[in-house]
């Protein structure tokens, strides 16, 4: 076992397994427990094990648990574990990783990805979370993706969520997809609950499954319970309830 402490910079490394671990002068009261080739070079920080864990200049107060080659930038942060993950940029502050692997916070604030692989949360991604996952993203603030992969919450669409499925997307504020694949929400408050190459672009319109449905810009709070290649073109307070090819083009 090695125990050294840096009287000048307030700083312990105790070696309890692997080698060529490395607190940085300046990195005040910060700890490295064990592990291989870690590095701290921030303030009152802590890397518990694992290998090539990295705590930068600015990233005071933060935390890794262990695993391999994880990151952070920014303060008030922690990795719990996994696989290249990385929490970048200096103001990137207050963000959690759990594991996984190669998942990156990209200068959000009080994000938090739990897992999964390669998701990423974008500049402006304040105060959002990724489930799990893979290569799920999301750039607006205050969003949610529960898992799925290749679903997206595009940038200004704030407050809405994607609750799994593959290759769905958001592209407006305050909307749900629920689940499914290739579903594409681009209207405030519209809702896909799931199915296949649904398209909501109505204003409080709700789609609940089925394939190919769509409701269209001008068709305000409308609604296609499910089938197959249902539209409602222009119809404000549409409503199809099923079946197949079935059209509502005029209405209030």
């Amino acid at each position: 076992m090695k125990l050294e402490y840096d009287s000048t910079n307030r700083s312990l490394t105790i070696g309890l397994a692997g080698a060529s671990n490395m607190v940085e002068s300046g990195a005040v009261y910060s700890f490295i427990g064990a592990g291989n080739a870690n590095t701290i070079l921030g303030a009152e920080d802590a890397i518990d094990g694992g290998e090539l864990n990295f705590i930068d200049t600015n990233a005071h107060h933060s935390v890794i648990g262990g695993g391999h080659s994880n990151y952070i930038q920014g303060p008030y942060s922690g990795i719990a574990s996994g696989d290249s993950n990385a929490i970048g940029n200096n103001g990137a502050d207050h963000n959690f990783i759990g594991g996984g692997q190669s998942n990156i916070e990209d200068n959000p604030s009080f994000g938090v990805i739990s897992g999964g692989w390669n998701n990423y949360l974008g500049v402006f991604s304040w105060g959002s979370s990724i489930g799990g996952g893979v290569a799920n993203t999301i750039r607006s603030h205050h969003s949610f993706i529960g898992g799925g992969q290749i679903n997206g919450i595009e940038l200004y669409d704030d407050f809405s969520v994607i609750g799994g499925g593959d290759s769905n997307q958001v592209w407006s504020a305050c909307s749900v997809i629920g689940g499914g694949k290739y579903n594409w929400d681009h209207a405030v408050f519209a809702t896909i609950a799931g199915g296949v190459s649904n398209a909501n672009q109505s204003i409080c319109g709700f789609i609940g499954g089925g394939f190919s449905n769509q409701i269209g810009w001008t068709a305000d709070t409308s609604v296609i319970a499910g089938g197959k290649g249902n539209l409602i073109l222009t119809s404000t307070l549409g409503v199809i309830g099923g079946g197949c090819f079935n059209m509502v083009q005029q209405g209030p």
